[in-house]
């Protein structure tokens, strides 16, 4: 059942994708207001229709579950670090999928960030090799996301996951050409919030669309406070890592059980 609950001024500079990957061209952004350094990529070729539907897409524990390669790399971290983990893998999920990980590693090392930046770089050790490969499509994405495009809507990822991971994500499981663009931190960036994201997708958007209509879609509260900042509507997914009552307590105004309802809710609020 569905329930509903400064201005920055951004140059681009085009570079040639490094990375490459299904049709996506690169760039950089730099924003000396908020000082951060951060990359992204969209298609360079699409054509935009005014007053068109916009989806930005969490990644981790929305369309993607990563958990096992997640949790795997913290514990290898972790190990690393000389950290005896009392935690099971039930509690660290809500702890480390979602949040970045700058803000996850202190309730081990609290304020000391360089525990805090070597503990990531023990953690990206494994996941650059290992981690990124541990993981699956939520059940019905792949088909959700064709009949999203089926019916004319254009779609992002707006994530903290560095945009590298999410690259070869995409392209393992072939899904790459259903987005629009992938907005996401380098992996030397960790200033960047969700609501950062966000305002960089929908600025790229407005650019082109003056009235568009721009819904996040994501499965923590961090998504759904970034939307809330950027004067945007959440869409609360339930097969993530939210805790019982986090969608309620930060006011999302729509929740979804399943990728069926969550094309019932795209007819419901586009018709």
């Amino acid at each position: 059942m569905l329930s509903s609950s400064t201005a920055i001024a951004v140059p681009l500079l085009k570079r040639p994708s490094v990375v490459g990957g299904e049709g996506f061209a690169y760039f950089f952004i730099l924003s000396v207001d908020i000082n951060i350094n951060i990359k992204y990529n969209i298609k360079s070729n699409e054509k935009r229709r005014l007053s068109m539907k916009y989806y930005l897409f969490d990644f981790d524990g929305t369309l993607c579950n990563t958990n096992e390669g997640v949790i795997k790399s913290v514990e290898y971290a972790l190990d690393k670090m000389g950290v005896v983990n009392t935690l099971t893998h039930e509690q660290m999920e809500p702890m480390f999928i979602g949040p970045p990980l700058t803000e996850s590693f202190p309730y081990f090392f609290g304020e000391n960030r360089e525990a805090v930046l070597k503990a990531i770089y023990y953690f990206r050790e494994r996941y650059n090799t290992l981690g990124v490969k541990e993981n699956k499509l939520f059940d019905g994405v792949r088909d959700m996301l064709s009949e999203l495009k089926a019916r004319d809507r254009s779609l992002y990822i707006c994530s903290s996951k560095p945009i590298g991971f999410i690259q070869m994500i995409l392209k393992e499981h072939g899904i790459g050409g259903y987005f629009d663009g992938v907005f996401a931190p380098s992996l030397d960036e960790d200033k960047l919030t969700k609501y950062d994201v966000i305002m960089l997708a929908k600025k790229q958007i407005l650019d082109a669309d003056p009235e568009p209509v721009i819904y996040m879609v994501g499965d923590r509260k961090y998504d759904v406070m970034g939307a809330h900042q950027a004067n945007l509507e959440c869409i609360g997914v339930k097969w993530g890592c939210a805790e019982p009552g986090e969608f309620e307590a930060c006011g999302t105004e729509y929740t979804v059980s399943s990728v069926k309802e969550l094309l019932e809710l795209d007819t419901e609020i586009n018709t």
